[in-house]
């Protein structure tokens, strides 16, 4: 499968590589995949309340790892 280049989504689903406007693959859907299951198990809304833009910061690291309260 090749790789892609346009960006959309929903930002608490988004991979590092769609923030960034990067060409992308399967990586993000296992992204999006461990997102959605730490939902499931948290029975939480990543990152609920955030902007787009500070879930974007989060997501993109800057040393603060994914922000999903796992530890």
């Amino acid at each position: 499968m090749g790789t892609r280049e346009v960006t959309a989504g929903t930002p608490n689903y988004m991979a590092p590589e769609l923030f960034l406007a990067k060409a992308y693959s399967t990586p993000v859907d296992v992204f999006a995949f461990a997102v959605l299951l730490n939902e499931l198990l948290s029975r939480e809304v990543p990152w609920d309340g955030y902007q787009p833009m500070d879930i974007k910061a989060k997501v993109l690291g800057l040393g603060l790892g994914l922000g999903l309260g796992l530890g």
